[in-house]
């Protein structure tokens, strides 16, 4: 019945499970968590809007890449960073497991992406600096 429909211009398929049990689960979860993490990444492809994301994206690796070359961690925050990686892991696995049209997986990935912005500057501190 739902196959009937016209599907959306971002539309892909979403991740079969073989065995629904935890190992199940756990083995195909991989899959899902990978494409909301790196979609939307078409820079040359889509709408604007599609194009806004990608660039959202690509500015959220840099500015990770950023963070682990020019600054060092915290240890005393470190167990609220396992917290929230683990909070966004589960996030995007349902998200992925659920969501098959990238506009979708890119609405509910915000509060993912929140989380992960507050983790990273509550973690790294400015490394010391010396001068020549």
């Amino acid at each position: 019945f739902l196959d009937s429909y016209v599907k959306a211009g971002s539309y892909y398929d979403l991740p079969n499970i073989e065995n629904i049990s935890f190992l199940g689960l756990m083995f195909n979860s991989p899959k899902p968590f990978f494409n909301v993490l790196t979609k939307p990444f078409q820079f040359f492809e889509g709408s604007f809007m599609l194009r806004l994301a990608s660039f959202e994206n690509l500015g959220l690796i840099l500015l990770l890449l950023y963070f682990v070359i020019f600054k060092k961690i915290k240890l005393a925050h470190l167990n609220l960073l396992f917290f929230n990686l683990l909070f966004l892991v589960q996030l995007y696995v349902l998200i992925g497991f659920t969501c098959p049209v990238l506009g979708g997986v890119y609405r509910y990935k915000m509060l993912g992406t929140l989380i992960f912005l507050i983790s990273i500057l509550m973690v790294f501190e400015k490394k010391d600096q010396k001068l020549i």
